[in-house]
């Protein structure tokens, strides 16, 4: 089974993408290959947008599905709690 690009050494990775440079077949283009590999070590993450309003100096977020606003500027997301703070 091959690695992943995560369980490989620096060498490796090297020697695959060189393997991969030197094949004779162009089955897919060098830039998708790239592309790919980007993305398996990037993933795309969810985005949430949360509405924030700064009143008075305080922060005040807006309720969003599947976040639980816990005061006006605490969220909590995935078992970690965020406190966001208004710096100037």
């Amino acid at each position: 089974m091959a690695k992943t690009f995560e369980d490989m050494t620096p060498k490796e990775f090297m020697a695959a993408i060189n393997g991969y440079i030197n094949r004779e077949d162009e089955e897919i283009p060098a830039d998708r290959f790239f592309q790919l590999a980007k993305e398996v070590k990037y993933p795309a993450l969810e985005t949430i947008e949360v509405p924030i309003r700064a009143t008075n100096g305080e922060i005040h977020l807006q309720p969003v599905e599947n976040l639980v606003v816990v005061e006006n500027n605490t969220l909590i997301l995935g078992g970690k709690r965020l406190v966001f703070k208004l710096v100037s």
